[in-house]
């Protein structure tokens, strides 16, 4: 189910986060979206960490973070 989850929103934010992080490297996003996450702007948190997982699919620290965010809200 989180894995559906996953895929669905690593979809959609391919055309949300296109061009807006180009020179960024995942390391750089990874840690805007852990910004994002402590801040507690969860959505924002989610669509960064989906853009890592474009930038490198076997991001397993982005695989992570998306699975405790998705736990906890439900």
């Amino acid at each position: 189910y989180i894995l559906s989850i996953l895929v669905l929103m690593v979809m959609i934010s391919t055309v949300a986060f296109g061009q807006a992080d180009k020179g960024k490297t995942n390391q750089d996003i990874f840690y805007e979206a852990s910004k994002e996450k402590i801040l507690g702007n969860l959505d924002k948190a989610i669509g960064l960490y989906n853009r890592c997982l474009q930038m490198d699919p076997e991001d397993a620290a982005s695989m992570y973070e998306l699975a405790l965010i998705y736990r906890n809200r439900s």
